[in-house]
């Protein structure tokens, strides 16, 4: 790593298909959690022992088969002893793989432009602060946006780098930034408060934040 100029990893997630396999064998040895997970239940600020199972980034790198999770888990959750206790769609674990389907389904029905505001005929335009810049040939955002006020960008930042002065915003960002990976409750929190929560900043500038350390980024499942 130093070798290539590259900073050593912060984050205490790894890879690769062997941690990932030991990982879903012990996540079907516990047969109560696999059969009652419900993801409401489901809590960011759960650590050791973590409340979700964090498989997403194994997803996203191929080293962990989707369809092998889907029928181990139905395994279990067809067993006469936990069909009655079962967690169900769209809570349980078979209903998290199937938003995220729903999701790669409606990214594919629009292309490119499911990632941005314009020219998306399923988005509704909002004069966000710092918009994103289009190109007029192509209708694509260029990746670069327009600094409309000094404040905002300098909102975009603090935000950015967890320096908001709000505990849970900046606690979770530094998650973010540090380890790739947040609990998709602490993803609503911080997305709202850079949006809606008073920052009034493009959705869009948030989602090039996720895109760039999120360890599980799926453009359909973060923009």
């Amino acid at each position: 790593m130093s070798e290539l100029g590259l900073k050593p990893a912060t984050t205490p997630h790894r890879g690769g298909e062997t941690r990932a396999l030991a990982a879903l064998d012990a996540l079907i040895a516990n047969e109560h959690y696999t059969a009652t997970f419900s993801k409401p239940e489901t809590a960011p600020t759960a650590f050791s022992p973590q409340s979700t199972t964090l498989f997403s980034p194994h997803h996203h790198f191929g080293s962990l088969s989707v369809r092998l999770l889907y029928w181990r888990v139905q395994f279990v959750i067809q067993k006469p002893c936990n069909k009655t206790k079962a967690s169900s769609i769209p809570t349980n674990l078979i209903g998290q793989l199937l938003f995220r389907d729903m999701y790669f389904a409606a990214q594919a029905a629009l292309g490119y432009s499911f990632a941005q505001t314009h020219n998306n005929p399923t988005t509704r335009f909002i004069p966000w602060h710092l918009p994103s810049k289009v190109d007029p040939q192509t209708n694509l955002v260029t990746g670069s946006y327009t600094i409309d006020t000094q404040i905002a960008e300098t909102w975009f930042q603090r935000w950015k780098f967890g320096r908001t002065g709000f505990p849970w915003i900046d606690a979770l960002m530094r998650q973010l930034r540090y380890e790739g990976w947040m609990h998709h409750l602490g993803r609503h929190a911080v997305a709202c408060f850079l949006t809606r929560g008073g920052c009034y900043i493009d959705w869009e500038r948030g989602a090039e934040v996720f895109e760039e350390w999120l360890i599980d980024h799926e453009t359909s499942s973060n923009s």
